[in-house]
């Protein structure tokens, strides 16, 4: 599935479902809307940027609402992304960030 399509499938949702209940994280939670409102907001940030298709994009967080919304803006974006555990080790850390010669991590 490409980046174009997950977006696409994701904005249906937010046209067919605004109000609804996206994501529950713990007590928390947020509707379609808003969470596509969040995703807008970092995907038009990560362009000014300079993020572009073939892009890769580091995302280190952990499971939760702001994972959701940076993994979403950075499709959005054109780019794509990588997920990084917080948890992992420095160095591996490291490589990683190397290996993709990203430009920027998203924390």
């Amino acid at each position: 599935m490409t980046n174009k399509n997950i977006v696409s499938i994701f904005e249906e949702q937010v046209k067919k479902f605004p109000f609804s209940i996206a994501i529950i994280e713990g007590n928390a939670s947020i509707s379609y809307r808003e969470l596509n409102k969040s995703v807008n907001r970092l995907a038009h940030y990560l362009i000014s940027r300079g993020v572009q298709t073939e892009t890769i994009i580091c995302l280190s967080a952990e499971r939760s609402i702001d994972f959701i919304i940076g993994a979403l803006a950075i499709l959005k974006s054109g780019a794509s992304y990588c997920p990084i555990d917080p948890n992992y080790p420095l160095e591996r850390i490291n490589l990683i960030i190397e290996d993709t010669h990203t430009p920027m991590v998203l924390c």
